[in-house]
């Protein structure tokens, strides 16, 4: 989840060690960023092509 850190910085510690799936990051990144869920879908999903979580 460092990767993740480095892209969204709000995401905290104890974020990052609960996040256990690519749904659970998109909601966290929707909510914090004020996203819509569309947006927030591609945002993550942008980011995780080569990554695993």
């Amino acid at each position: 989840m460092v990767e993740a850190k480095a892209r969204w910085p709000f995401l905290t510690h104890f974020d990052a060690s609960t996040i256990k799936n690519d749904r659970q990051l998109v909601t966290m990144v929707k909510e914090r960023c004020s996203l819509s869920q569309a947006d927030a879908d591609s945002d993550v999903r942008q980011w995780m092509k080569g990554r695993v979580l």
